[in-house]
């Protein structure tokens, strides 16, 4: 497999706050429930996602 082509799926999650936008990559994912169909991910404390999270609750 090439180097560059990662073996597990990939997300990207994106959050949006005073007119920016700040997009991360998510490759450890857990499926939560199947119906409705919700995941958790693992947020770093003090990085931009999770400041933005807590003064916007909605992310895609």
């Amino acid at each position: 497999m090439p180097w560059n082509i990662a073996e597990s799926q990939v997300y990207s999650f994106a959050t949006y706050f005073d007119n920016r936008v700040n997009m991360i990559t998510c490759t450890y994912v857990s499926l939560v429930s199947k119906n409705p169909r919700l995941y958790a991910i693992a947020i770093e404390n003090q990085s931009r996602t999770f400041l933005n999270l807590l003064q916007e609750r909605m992310a895609i």
